[in-house]
C-alpha cells in the first residue's frame, strides 16, 4: 500500500545510484514508479524503525515523499496484517473529518517486494 504522509518527511537526502532503499528490494523502485499516478522516481527509502506491525517505510521522490506499508515476511495468521482493509478503510474516510492520508496504490496480485 502507498500513501501520502499526513506531515512532510523532510528527507535532507540527496538521490543517490544506486538508489538507497533501506532493504526493499532495487527493483522495487522501478516497479513503483511504473505503476503511480505522474511515474515519479523513487530517489530512496527510510524504514520506520518501531511504532507499527506491518514494515513501514518513507518514500522519497522527485515528486512528493510517500510512505510504503507492506505485509511482514513470513506465514502470517489468516486476518493479520489486513493491508487491503486499511487501504479500504482509510480510503472510505478520505474527505470526512477524520483526518488520514490519501491512499494512492494499492497491489494484492503481485510480489514486488519478492515475498511468500
Amino acid at each position: 500500500m502507498v500513501c501520502s504522509p499526513l506531515a512532510t518527511l523532510a528527507s535532507g537526502a540527496a538521490a543517490r545510484n544506486p538508489v538507497n532503499m533501506d532493504g526493499l528490494p532495487q527493483t522495487l523502485a522501478s516497479y513503483l514508479t511504473e505503476r503511480l499516478p505522474g511515474h515519479p522516481r523513487i530517489t530512496g527509502a527510510r524504514r520506520f524503525g518501531t511504532g507499527q506491525s506491518n514494515p513501514t517505510w518513507a518514500l522519497l521522490t522527485d515528486a512528493e515523499p510517500l510512505v510504503l506499508r507492506a505485509k511482514p515476511a513470513g506465514k502470517l495468521l489468516p486476518k493479520a496484517h489486513m493491508i487491503d482493509r486499511e487501504f479500504r478503510v482509510m480510503r472510505a474516510l478520505s474527505g470526512s473529518a477524520v483526518p488520514v492520508p490519501r491512499m494512492i496504490l494499492l497491489d494484492q496480485e503481485a510480489n514486488p517486494m519478492g515475498r511468500d
